[in-house]
């Protein structure tokens, strides 16, 4: 194996370990975001939308990266011959 493969291949499972990573914090911040929004809240303005808002700021950040480490990812399976099990 080249020198080459073995770096690629082991960028692969860098930023595999890192979409999960992301993956674990947004999953945690949209539990947050549904407990806060209180379906049975008749009252609108008691929703505590500041700590929402922030949560939905965070959890907007974490899918724009992991959307481009999904597309990166998707490459170098390619780039390694490795089928996409996605």
């Amino acid at each position: 194996m080249s020198n080459e493969i073995a770096v690629l291949k082991s960028k692969l499972a860098d930023n595999q370990r890192q979409l999960r990573e992301l993956t674990i914090t947004a999953d945690n911040l949209i539990i947050s975001v549904r407990e806060s929004l209180n379906v049975y809240e008749e009252d609108f303005t008691a929703l505590p939308l500041n700590g929402t808002l922030q949560d939905m700021k965070e959890l907007h950040s974490i899918w724009l990266k992991a959307s481009k480490l999904k597309a990166l990812i998707t490459k170098m399976k390619k780039d390694l011959g490795i089928e996409d099990d996605e």
